[in-house]
């Protein structure tokens, strides 16, 4: 399970620096363009919620939902699990700066949820399959 989760961390790391994320998913073409000195005030910009790409979210969303899930495999610390999965989070958005492309507050949110969603069902699952358990015994 730990090479599943070092291929997928590298998935996510691949799509956050290649030019466009797009033709690397379509056509898998992969491009790094690097910039010294980024513009990093993009980060912090609002914009109405209803101009984010639904696949955008949906992307996020499941990229951080199973990072979740393999991390908890492998690590099985809450926590941990988390705190990782979320600095991960934060560090692909800011390092899109780097790489010719824009980081984004809601891309970072999204990928929160999905650390939250799978934690959320993975303790009700545990706490329901240990009391289940119990019941038998």
């Amino acid at each position: 399970m730990g090479f599943l989760l070092f291929l997928w961390i590298l998935f996510i790391f691949i799509g956050t620096c290649t030019k466009d994320v797009h033709a690397f998913l379509d056509k898998g073409e992969v491009e790094f363009v690097f910039t010294l000195q980024p513009e990093l005030g993009g980060f912090v910009l609002f914009y109405p919620p209803h101009q984010f790409p639904v696949i955008d979210i949906f992307g996020h969303f499941i990229m951080f939902y199973i990072l979740t899930a393999l991390l908890l495999t492998v690590m099985q610390n809450i926590r941990v699990v988390v705190l990782l999965a979320i600095s991960y989070g934060l560090l692909t958005e800011f390092l899109q700066f780097y790489f010719g492309r824009d980081g984004d507050i809601y891309d970072f949110i999204v990928d929160i949820i999905g650390v939250i969603s799978y934690v959320s069902i993975y303790l009700v699952v545990h706490k329901s399959s240990k009391h289940m358990i119990e019941i038998k015994e």
